[in-house]
């Protein structure tokens, strides 16, 4: 159907920078309005011409969410969370010190470590031959850099400029990255104040990627195809139904460490098929033992 965004087709990509200093804040927005449709990278040809074959559908607009999937809230409150004294997943915290909602959680030093690592290893084990679902994320532009994301500027299809500090970017500077990346469905609502500082216009066939390392790559698509694997136990669609015929919403979160630290995670939301059917993701029932869900969840930003 139209409102499935973009399909995983073959490319390629580079190497990791240093982010620049703060970007302009991206436009005011409602809540899911970051819909990024993901593709994988193509490698440039020597005389730097884009591969033709890498070239992107057009996007169209998702349909409406149902109501049984309540809205996240657009606040970055940064929301404290205090475990109880035995720190079991996913029972703690048992009680949380809650300033309101938002897209931000905050632990302990030896709490964020274990959940560090519990996200980190998700993405390690994961299997690359696994045949992908389509994925679109929210709230990206807050947290792109917690993902040890690189946002670029592609002009004509070839990179061009990094967004965050606004220094020329080759083909080969991307070569450490994974080879999928995350494309901005409507990058002059996200990034227009950045582009127009590059002195881009509105005018020019500007597209915005969002570059990540491999094992951030994997923890997203364990998460998703997760979710997806989960939606057909639900029972209102057909246990045989392949990937490619779904596509996962989710969301991205920080999480922070008390002092000083933090990374970013990503939450499925819901899993849309071309039949026209979707299914609400229950965090907690999908991803068991997580203890990113737990903290989320107990917080009430999930």
């Amino acid at each position: 159907p139209a409102r499935q965004e973009a399909a995983l087709q073959p490319r390629s990509s580079s190497q990791a920078t240093e982010a620049g200093p703060p970007l302009p804040d991206p436009p005011a927005k409602d809540p899911y309005s970051e819909d990024l449709p993901v593709a994988d990278k193509a490698p440039a040809d020597p005389a730097g011409e884009p591969d033709k074959t890498a070239d992107q559908e057009p996007v169209a607009q998702e349909k409406p969410i149902p109501a049984d999937v309540p809205d996240p809230s657009e606040s970055t409150d940064t929301i404290a969370i205090t475990p109880d004294k035995a720190g079991r997943f996913p029972e703690f915290p048992r009680s949380a010190s809650k300033s309101g909602a938002g897209d931000t959680v905050e632990l302990p030093a030896e709490d964020y470590m274990a959940t560090y690592t519990h996200w980190r290893k998700s993405g390690t084990e994961f299997d690359d031959n696994t045949p992908l679902v389509p994925l679109r994320i929210q709230n990206l532009e807050k947290v792109f850099r917690l993902f040890q994301m690189k946002v670029v500027a592609v002009k004509d299809g070839v990179p061009y400029l990094d967004l965050t500090d606004n220094s020329r970017v080759v083909p080969d500077a991307l070569s450490g990255y994974s080879t999928t990346c995350f494309v901005v469905s409507r990058p002059w609502e996200k990034w227009g104040k950045a582009l127009e500082k590059a002195g881009f216009t509105r005018n020019d066939p500007v597209e915005v990627r969002y570059y990540t390392y491999d094992f951030v790559r994997n923890a997203i698509y364990s998460r998703a195809m997760k979710a997806f694997d989960w939606s057909l136990s639900s029972g209102g669609v057909p246990k045989d139904t392949t990937p490619a015929a779904a596509d996962v919403l989710g969301r991205a979160y920080a999480v922070r460490q008390a002092g000083g630290g933090a990374f970013g995670v990503f939450v499925p939301v819901r899993v849309d098929f071309n039949s026209g059917a979707s299914v609400a993701v229950d965090a907690l029932d999908c991803f068991k033992g997580a203890p990113d869900i737990a903290v989320l969840k107990q917080a009430g930003v999930l």
